[in-house]
């Protein structure tokens, strides 16, 4: 009974070996390309990016990557890192709500004494320590791979970025979460946030390209990243839009799923 009442921890459990392979992968990934940068940081590698089209060293943000910062914001911070993070935190959020309904079990959880906005706002400080661990294990596995890479980079910087990035995760996760809430389908809260995902990226990187640099504005990545975290350090301005942006969704998956019926 006390760990059907204690939605936060429970959702915690469940999700442990996942976080647990995700966490691995993660550090991995920092690591593989850590070993990489050495061969990178090359005059002939320079020669041969310069003869990338300039719109894709853009749109993949390879237009420093020959730099220990470029490189690493374009690769494990830039690329792969939000790619990683924001798969496990769509599919976090979407169970979060909606999965619990596509398998029937929604129904005895808010049969228990525990009252709706508690379900979505544990679910979502779930979703908040899922971001927060996987952004801990980026954090650990960026400063191993810098070293192990030789890279120079202040530990404040990398700490921007990584904070940056799991914002960023966890606003798309809250958008599968609230999208769970409102239509009950799974699917369909992973397709938004996937969706929502692919089309604030291109904004960001491709905005620039075709004159309408204002859609950078609508992007989270423009504020997770355009200020150039491991370089600048943090931008608080791009993080209290980040902090806003879950916020907001958390508001919406309550207004909604106290609105909806649930056949509770």
């Amino acid at each position: 009974m006390t760990v059907l009442r204690n939605v936060f921890t429970k959702t915690l459990s469940n999700q442990r070996r996942a976080l647990l392979g995700w966490a691995v992968g993660l550090a991995g990934v920092s690591l593989v390309y850590a070993g990489f940068y050495p061969s990178v940081n090359q005059p002939a590698f320079a020669e041969a990016m310069a003869n990338f089209p300039p719109a894709l060293m853009e749109t993949f943000g390879w237009a420093d990557i020959i730099s220990a910062e470029g490189y690493l914001g374009s690769t494990v911070l830039g690329l792969l890192g939000p790619v990683l993070t924001i798969i496990l935190a769509a599919a976090t959020g979407a169970r979060a709500i909606a999965g619990d309904e596509e398998a029937g079990t929604l129904d005895l959880l808010l049969a228990r004494p525990v009252g709706r906005s508690r379900v979505v706002l544990e679910r979502f400080g779930a979703l908040v320590a899922s971001m927060a661990w996987l952004g801990l294990v980026v954090w650990g596995g960026t400063l191993v791979a810098a070293r192990i890479g030789e890279m120079s980079i202040a530990v404040d910087r990398v700490t921007a970025a990584v904070v940056a990035l799991a914002l960023l995760s966890l606003g798309f996760g809250t958008a599968a979460l609230a999208t769970g809430a409102v239509t009950g389908r799974r699917g369909l809260a992973v397709a938004v946030a996937a969706a929502l995902a692919v089309a604030a990226y291109l904004a960001n990187n491709l905005a620039s390209l075709v004159g309408a640099e204002w859609l950078q504005w609508v992007s989270p990545f423009f504020y997770s990243l355009g200020h150039d975290p491991l370089r600048t350090g943090f931008d608080l301005g791009g993080l209290a839009v980040l902090i806003a942006i879950p916020l907001v969704l958390v508001v919406v998956a309550l207004w909604s799923f106290h609105r909806r019926d649930v056949a509770v």
